[in-house]
């Protein structure tokens, strides 16, 4: 096969895998929504990446003669190792019980790294009735927006407060019916419009079990409310002990406060869902809870991923390589496109291994040294030498089709790559991060990240490992191969270790607690039983004596 045509049915068998591995890695659709959007694409992508990787040594090895030959593919007919390990990992992926187990290994490995659905269930978990707060500006916005649907006595059963008795009553059924009140306005905003969309059949069910249950709660307290009006007014002609009268009444508050709290977590559980889908990080959706009226517990010490600041990052490094690459081209009379090619490639090594460098940090507390401590140095080798693989991959990824060789290249890009990100591990874990930094520390690090680049790229030249660059001089050649690579990184490390202590400091800004609950609140477990009828009961009262 022509090389040209060789690499367009890689990249084309490349893209059939990306989209076969999302399709399974959203299979179900709730996967989107059960857990932070930052860790559902850092694992979505990370899956897609390991599909990649296993197509890539697929068809490797299905490019090898003796294995051809060991699965009978030699003859003239065969298809390309291309097309047979896309096969192989798609439609044909149920089929191949070997494959079959390593994918759904990957697959639940990347869906557990991105808490999926463990985070929407922790979340669902933690907003509990005791943890909702209604004030009397939103009982009274409720009951202005009434529209008679639930009874003509529901406004007179919300209450912002409740002790005991009735009154607890109604302020159990006043938190469930703000809360589902709260919901129905997210469903008119704009961001949450998409997962409503969704979400429709099921937000529908629960908009008709929600109104079944206000009405049915509104109908039994107007029961007690009047039973207890008869009985404090004299007007009752039950005669019955009065221990059996507040048993019974007990029994009826129990039952109706479990009916409360269960469709009260019938909504966080939806609410959760949809916080989740449509909030972009972790501060967010917290800050959303609390305006809804929840009063969060304190969250794990870890920060979100600085994705915003490393695409700036990315499109710097690009720009200052495609300034190098044409001045190099100009200089040496290469091409330029080939050039900017190669800048575009290095550009998503190194900023996928610097990524990758943070976001172990940010994850692994291992890999971190904790207030007091001495600097982990075998941590930061040991990052370095994870993100120089990573880097060192993506690059022998770029040359799908050319035997898959090892190359001195590949192993250049994964040595300066993994030196770059060791060092720039150390910055972020010396520096405190609950402090502002002094302002002599930015230079120092940058400077002190790129004398690390200068001394990989002094160690390739010295071995050999340098490119050939035409029309330079050796001298020329050594101070542009130390300079350049090393001016590249002295910009990441004045850059990376700044966000990343940005990012560690935001947890430490305490945030504005939702207002306490008037009223404590004792609540029950969750029975799945439903309130009684009061008529029943009013029976039981007066046939008491």
């Amino acid at each position: 096969m022509p090389e040209g045509l060789n690499m367009l049915s890689y990249g084309g068998c490349a893209v059939l895998i990306a989209l076969y591995a999302w399709e399974r890695f959203n299979t179900p659709s709730s996967n989107r929504y059960s857990t932070l959007r930052g860790l559902y694409w850092s694992s979505c992508v990370g899956y897609i990446c390991s599909a990649l990787l296993l197509f890539a040594a697929l068809s490797l090895l299905l490019e090898a003669p003796a294995w051809r030959t060991l699965l009978s593919l030699d003859g003239k007919g065969s298809l390309p190792a291309p097309f047979i390990a896309t096969l192989a990992l798609t439609t044909l992926l149920q089929s191949v019980p070997y494959l079959k187990q390593v994918d759904r290994q990957l697959l639940s490995a990347f869906q557990e790294l991105g808490a999926i659905p463990a985070e929407v269930r922790r979340r669902a978990a933690a907003m509990t009735p005791s943890s909702f707060a209604v004030s009397a500006a939103e009982v009274t916005a409720l009951r202005d927006h009434y529209d008679g649907g639930y009874g003509e006595n529901f406004p007179n059963h919300l209450r912002e407060k409740g002790l005991s008795g009735l009154e607890k009553s109604q302020y159990r059924l006043t938190r469930v019916a703000v809360l589902y009140d709260r919901i129905l306005q997210l469903a008119t905003e704009t961001r949450y419009e998409r997962f409503f969309a969704e979400n429709e059949s099921e937000f529908d069910a629960l908009k008709e079990r929600m109104q079944a249950f206000m009405r049915r709660a509104v109908k039994s307290l107007d029961s007690i409310s009047r039973a207890r009006g008869s009985l404090q007014s004299g007007t009752s002609n039950a005669t019955f002990d009065d221990e059996v009268y507040q048993d019974l009444m007990a029994e009826w508050h129990e039952r109706f406060a479990a009916d409360c709290r269960e469709h009260f977590i019938l909504l966080a559980r939806f609410l959760a869902g949809a916080v989740l889908r449509a909030e972009t990080s972790k501060a967010a959706v917290n800050e959303r809870l609390r305006e809804i009226g929840f009063m969060n517990p304190p969250e794990p010490d870890e920060a979100d991923f600085p994705l915003n600041s490393l695409t700036v990052l990315g499109l710097v490094i690009f720009a200052y390589l495609a300034v190098v690459t044409v001045w190099f081209s100009a200089r040496s009379g290469t091409s330029a496109s080939v050039g900017l090619a190669a800048a575009g490639k290095l550009t998503i090594a190194r900023l996928a291994s610097i990524g990758m460098t943070i976001w172990l940090l940010q994850r692994f507390a291992v890999l971190r040294r904790k207030p007091g401590e001495q600097p982990r140095y075998f941590a930061y080798l040991v990052n370095g030498a994870l993100c120089g693989l990573l880097a060192g991959g993506i690059w022998a990824l770029f040359r799908l089709g050319d035997g898959m060789q090892f190359s001195v290249e590949d192993g250049r890009i994964g040595l300066l790559s993994g030196m770059l990100c060791a060092a720039i591990a150390f910055c972020c874990d010396v520096g405190e991060s609950d402090t502002p930094a002094p302002i002599w520390l930015r230079p120092a690090e940058a400077i002190g990240c790129g004398a690390v680049m200068a001394l990989g790229t002094a160690l390739v030249y010295y071995l050999g490992w340098a490119p050939i660059m035409p029309n330079f001089s050796e001298e020329m050649r050594l101070v542009t191969w130390i300079g350049f690579p090393s001016a590249m990184a002295m910009m990441a490390g004045g850059y990376v270790p700044h966000i990343y202590r940005g990012a560690r400091r935001a947890l430490s800004v305490p945030s504005v607690p939702a207002p306490l609950p008037t009223a404590a609140t004792g609540e029950h477990p969750d029975p799945k039983v439903a309130a009684p009828n009061i008529i029943a009961i009013a029976g039981r009262v007066n046939n008491a004596a």
